[in-house]
């Protein structure tokens, strides 16, 4: 009786796919993470400054934003992520020049980010932010 080795076709041998080099969970590919930690982890995220209208002084401006719903435009969150921003600004870069553009899904409608929008400000060497 042949062994189960004998029997088996050539070329045939399952394959075990390795296990990726990167966090795939924060990122989308090698060269994204690469990215991260060569330029995003020194960039510094600045917050947005708010201001307070206060009681009694600028009743119009205080009647628009109420009537347009700006008020988080004068109180805008304080709590953030920095890692979250920094790795999302990481991975939303096209590795290739035939990688389709990075977009995401926001309220029914597809927003592309494009290079143009930020690569140029990440590259800059002496801006610190």
């Amino acid at each position: 009786m042949a062994s189960l080795s004998s029997k088996r076709r050539k070329g045939k041998e399952p394959t075990v796919a390795e296990p990726p080099t990167y966090d795939t969970k924060k990122f989308k590919s090698q060269f994204h993470e690469a990215r991260y930690h060569k330029l995003m982890k020194t960039k510094h995220v600045i917050l947005e400054m708010g201001f307070e209208l206060r009681e009694g002084e600028y009743h119009i401006m205080r009647q628009i934003t109420r009537e347009r719903r700006w008020e988080l435009l004068c109180h805008p969150l304080t709590e953030i992520s920095a890692v979250m921003i920094r790795e999302f600004y990481a991975n939303a870069v096209k590795d290739s020049k035939d990688s389709p553009p990075y977009t995401r899904a926001l309220k029914l409608r597809t927003i592309t980010y494009g290079e143009l929008s930020f690569e140029d400000r990440l590259q800059r060497e002496n801006d610190p932010y």
